[in-house]
């Protein structure tokens, strides 16, 4: 084998007789002290290694000739097989990476080659124990107080891997529920020096998708603190990745589209809570602009009609509705509630065109409408009067 690496380059069929030459080497003798430099020359040129090809390198004992070598490529594949793999997959790949590499101490100065190889590992292991699927919040935190000690020592040089860390921890505080510490080290990263790495937009990212479910959870007041949270992580993480001024962001941008969305949502929920008016007419242009972009999203459509009603804006609002109305199944549960936020408004600022609208509305619905709407459409012609009635 090593004549064939050393003399046989360009020759035909040399990468076909060479591996022959170790597969059966191996099966013959699968214990012999070069069995890891085999090894390791059978699964130096594999592109996409297998969770087996790996796990037959990282079972090569230490001790042996070349084992730690052999050790070390195994790792090296169950790191790629995670950062390339899908579902199980990569979950599986993650999870025996952790298992065979130990969370380094860091507690003395070592070889500085080896530790080069520690710094490099402990990052992966971070990237593998705060992914989706994974969350081993133990071994986070111990690589991450490693790494603090390392550093308090001055035995190892991160190599201006900081911003990294620092998103690192944004993560382990999200996945421990740790809200106000995730949004410091957002803020620490965006004071940092932005120019050579995407940590900002990738953190960004990361507290605008813990925050949506919370934002979209019906049974949590806007006054309770999670939902507080969830708005001020949506506001902070926007502000990075739609702009300071998100009322003039390309909403033709289906991204910016979905942020923008949940941003106006933020700030009607802000508004609810807090009363603010400045909130309200923030959410009400964000409304504006994505309407603009897709003029026919119901979502955005009831989110200007409202926005613009509690504003004052009874004309914005009234031909929002309106669209609503004519482009929503009729007879559908959204198709009473749009029709009745319609007429109620109308019965507000137009009592005598509210009064005609039910009175065609009686005709084609006698019952009115499924609950809530058909009942509060019936108190409301009621209150209304008959036609030629006083309003």
């Amino acid at each position: 084998l090593d004549k064939l690496e050393t003399e046989g380059d360009g020759r035909p069929g040399l990468e076909e007789h060479r591996s022959a030459l170790i597969e059966r080497f191996l099966a013959d003798h699968p214990a012999h002290p070069s069995a890891p430099k085999a090894l390791l020359r059978r699964f130096a040129a594999i592109e996409n290694p297998t969770l087996q090809d790996a796990e037959t390198l990282v079972m090569v004992p230490t001790t042996s000739a070349n084992g730690a070598l052999a050790h070390q490529q195994g790792v090296r594949m169950l790191y790629r097989i995670f950062r390339r793999g899908t579902g199980e997959q990569r979950i599986a790949a993650g999870r025996r990476f952790i298992e065979v590499v130990p969370v380094p101490r860091f507690d003395s100065e070592g070889d500085p080659e080896q530790q080069l190889v520690e710094v490099l590992q402990v990052r992966q292991l971070l990237d593998i124990a705060l992914a989706a699927g994974i969350e081993d919040t133990d071994t986070a935190r111990a690589a991450l107080n490693s790494i603090d000690r390392g550093v308090a020592a001055e035995v190892i040089n991160l190599m201006g891997k900081e911003r990294e860390l620092d998103y690192r921890r944004l993560s382990l505080a999200l996945l421990e529920g740790a809200s106000d510490d995730a949004l410091y080290y957002f803020e620490l990263l965006g004071q940092g020096d932005q120019t050579e790495d995407d940590w900002l937009q990738v953190a960004a990212r990361t507290i605008y998708n813990a925050a949506i479910p919370v934002l979209m959870d019906d049974s949590i007041p806007v006054d309770d603190q999670r939902s507080q949270h969830g708005i001020d992580a949506v506001r902070r993480s926007t502000a990075v990745l739609l702009g300071d001024r998100p009322e003039e962001a390309d909403y033709a941008d289906a991204s910016n589209y979905k942020l923008g969305r949940s941003l106006a949502l933020a700030e009607r929920l802000g508004y609810e809570s807090s009363g603010r008016i400045e909130s309200l007419e923030l959410a009400n242009a964000i409304y504006g602009a994505l309407v603009a972009a897709r003029e026919t999203d119901a979502r955005a459509l009831a989110g200007l009609a409202w926005t613009a009603s509690k504003l004052g804006r009874d004309q914005e609002a009234l031909a929002t509705l309106r669209t609503l109305v004519s482009s929503t199944a009729v007879g559908s549960d959204q198709w009473f509630r749009y029709k009745t936020e319609l007429v109620e408004l109308l019965g507000r600022t137009d009592p005598v065109r509210a009064r005609e609208v039910l009175d065609q509305h009686v005709v084609l619905h006698p019952e009115y409408g499924p609950e809530p709407w058909g009942r509060r459409l019936e108190i409301l012609h009621g209150q209304l009067g008959p036609q030629g009635g006083a309003s």
